[in-house]
């Protein structure tokens, strides 16, 4: 969503010529879609590692640029910046969250992978950091002496301001229920768990919508424990595009993110857009840096207390807030337009 918003503004607004090369899990090759000077190159991937037939795309493409832009240190598709012969200055937007997703992702990443994000890193001439949690773990794990331009990630404020609410009756819900949204993959470290397990504290029409992917251990994990604990309170919607997603904002009473660790609450600032208020856990991180931004709107508490009647409380509290009273201008200052001006005009290591 930060590279389709970027991108897209950048071959609009001011004419550049863009090349994605991105992975996808369903069956591609090759140039699946041209829109005016914005082409996107999507290769199938089984192990989220680049195939040949993109490597040698890439290869012969990479001596037209000007400039490389790499996304997320973890993905294994920033090894092409030390196998391929890039001419042009490469800037990486690392998401840099200091470990692995999984237990076993972690380990690949402690025993392997980080020495070579290091070498990754080194090769670029200038890093992106999405919020100053961010910026000081590169600079404690890395010691980068790059340049880095801090620049939060923005929402599409006008889409969202535009979209209807969601049918709740396509839900099987009804104006009298409270909706609790949570957006996010499921996996563990997001603590989908905990938003369905504070339902048993909750009164009977507090709802939770899960909008992400799932798979694996902790998906069925999941999806168990909401048949069996939540009593049909709780509906799995998947991966759901944009202007769904907007809808849903709109249709929410409250919105919840408890993830263990972010580098910045992209999606609590499209929430609050909506005017929905939002809790989040206090990560120490990303989250807590979001938060921070909004300390009206965006209410944090600490998921180590464990405390679920505490955090029930909050829910209940939070749940009557909306529509929050928060003006188009400090919304407006989030705006990807703005966002990307600001890109354009910052220094880099001077926080806007």
């Amino acid at each position: 969503r930060v590279a389709k918003n970027i991108y897209e503004r950048l071959t609009i607004k001011d004419k550049y010529e863009v090349d994605i090369f991105s992975l996808s899990e369903k069956k591609c090759s090759g140039l699946h879609r041209i829109r005016e000077n914005l082409r996107i190159y999507c290769f199938s991937t089984i192990s989220n590692l680049p195939p040949l037939k993109m490597v040698r795309a890439i290869k012969n493409l990479c001596k037209d640029y000007d400039v490389i832009h790499f996304y997320n240190i973890h993905n294994p598709l920033c090894l092409l910046s030390l196998t391929l012969p890039f001419d042009a200055p490469q800037i990486m937007s690392p998401y840099y969250h200091g470990r692995g997703h999984s237990t076993f992702s972690d380990f690949l990443w402690k025993v392997a992978y980080r020495s070579l994000a290091s070498k990754i890193l080194g090769r670029q001439t200038g890093v992106i950091a999405n919020s100053n949690y961010q910026k000081n773990m590169l600079l404690r794990d890395f010691r980068l002496n790059k340049k880095i331009w801090l620049n939060y990630d923005g929402v599409d404020y006008e889409a969202i301001q535009k979209s209807e609410a969601y049918n709740r009756e396509k839900l099987g819900l009804s104006e009298k229920d409270k909706i609790v949204l949570y957006v996010s993959r499921i996996e563990k470290y997001k603590n989908v768990h905990i938003a369905i397990r504070v339902l048993r504290h909750l009164p009977e029409n507090f709802k939770l919508l899960i909008v992400g992917k799932g798979r694996g251990r902790y998906f069925n994990e999941i999806k168990r424990l909401a048949e069996n604990f939540a009593n049909r309170r709780v509906l799995f919607l998947g991966y759901q595009p944009d202007e769904v997603l907007w809808s849903l904002y709109k249709a929410s009473d409250l919105f919840l993110n408890l993830s263990e660790i972010e580098s910045f609450g992209m999606t609590c600032l499209e929430a609050i857009s909506a005017r929905l208020p939002v809790i989040v856990n206090n990560d120490g991180a990303g989250l807590r840096e979001t938060a921070e931004l909004f300390p009206e709107y965006i209410h944090v508490f600490d998921i180590k207390t464990e405390d679920l009647k505490k955090l029930a409380d909050l829910m209940v509290y939070c749940a009557d807030l909306k529509p929050l009273q928060i003006s188009e201008r400090e919304l407006r200052r989030f705006s990807w337009d703005c966002i990307l001006s600001l890109i354009h005009i910052s220094e880099p290591t001077r926080p806007y």
